[in-house]
């Protein structure tokens, strides 16, 4: 059996654009292969702050980051 990798897909972000992350997220999930993948969703608040040993805790082997607004693609 193949071991399956630890993904963590963080998103949101403190932005205007805060929702449309959240859908971005949701899309990207429902769209990896859960036989593959191990998925952990880290979510960024509108405040901005994340507990960042998520990554460490989950012992994570690889991120996805996806995000919107000034943060982000605009940033």
């Amino acid at each position: 059996m193949i071991k399956k990798i630890r993904l963590a897909v963080i998103f949101g972000d403190p932005s205007g654009e805060h929702e449309i992350s959240l859908k971005s997220a949701k899309e990207v999930i429902s769209c990896l292969n859960k036989d593959k993948y191990v998925i952990t969703p880290i979510l960024v608040p509108r405040k901005g702050r994340w507990d960042s040993n998520l990554l460490l805790n989950h012992k994570i082997d690889l991120a996805i980051i996806i995000g919107h607004g000034t943060f982000m693609e605009d940033g």
